[in-house]
């Protein structure tokens, strides 16, 4: 992975149960990792677009995120990235470790509408 394509700078998120000070828990977004250099990439491969859309999932929306390789990344969790529009959201839908030696992750998204 060349460093040089990595230009955006994301936060994973998962959603967590958070003390509500009251007794109560509230569900939140809680960070997992910030600040991670990534490239995002619109659009999906022509071999995947069938797929995805069989899932229901419009292909449009899709994206692919790839970083450094994070331990415990899952499809539980989104990517966060603030571009100069606001903040995008995307739902990770596909974790692909890449490499025998866990060298970089590449999520498969759906962009979500905040």
């Amino acid at each position: 992975m060349q460093s040089g394509k990595l230009r955006h700078q994301v936060d994973i998120r998962q959603f967590v149960g958070v003390s509500d000070g009251a007794g109560g828990v509230t569900d939140v977004w809680n960070n997992f990792a910030t600040g991670v250099w990534a490239n995002i990439e619109e659009g999906v491969k022509k071999q995947v677009k069938e797929l995805v859309e069989a899932m229901g999932i419009d292909a449009h929306a899709l994206v692919v995120v790839t970083m450094r390789y994070i331990p415990g990344v899952t499809t539980k969790m989104r990517v966060y990235y603030d571009s100069a529009e606001g903040t995008d959201i995307f739902e990770i839908i596909g974790v692909t470790k890449t490499g025998q030696r866990d060298f970089e992750l590449i999520l498969t998204c759906e962009e979500r509408v905040a």
